[in-house]
């Protein structure tokens, strides 16, 4: 599953140049649980590994979203691997699903981690860099600008809050799909 997905998301990278009416990777009423749930599982062994808890909160009434599978799973791999990476051994990284009062789906992916401050996240999410070196703590530091990317080409929002020595929450909202709770 593991290996599918990476090679969907390089595929898709590298189509990015050619036509964009490619239909690879269609958009479509999604469970976010079920992707969520996978991704967790995905993650679990190194969560392990280092020690650090990994749970997954679903939302009992099964929130759909309207996007791309491949994407949301990119997105959810990327913000849950740096909530490992800086987590110490014996913390806590959760997943949350849910929803807004508006109706709109929410994914929140916390973490009783290092914390960064607003600088810092700033930057964490600016352009893909120019070239990829490795980064000290592991990483070439694509991961959140590539996060930042899809959530705007799949139409959904993000939001950081952290500090130092306080950990991170992150979260995605997606617009309300129609025929879903208010």
């Amino acid at each position: 599953d593991s290996a599918q997905h990476a090679l969907a998301v390089i595929a898709k990278l590298l189509a990015r140049g050619q036509a964009r009416d490619d239909d690879s990777d269609r958009v479509a009423r999604l469970g976010l649980n079920a992707i969520a749930s996978r991704t967790v599982s995905t993650l679990q062994p190194l969560a392990e590994e280092r020690g650090i808890t990994l749970a997954f909160d679903a939302e009992d009434a099964q929130p759909v979203v309207t996007t791309s599978a491949t994407a949301i799973r990119q997105i959810l791999l990327n913000l849950l691997t740096n909530a490992l990476k800086f987590t110490p051994q014996g913390g806590d990284v959760r997943v949350v699903t849910g929803y807004l009062p508006d109706g709109a789906v929410f994914l929140v992916v916390r973490d009783t981690g290092d914390g960064i401050g607003d600088e810092a996240v700033a930057r964490a999410f600016s352009d893909l860099p120019a070239e990829i070196h490795t980064r000290a703590g592991g990483g070439h530091g694509i991961g959140l600008p590539l996060v930042r990317r899809l959530i705007g080409e799949i139409g959904a929002a993000i939001e950081f809050d952290s500090a130092p020595g306080r950990g991170t929450v992150v979260l995605v909202s997606f617009p309300k799909v129609s025929g879903q709770r208010s």
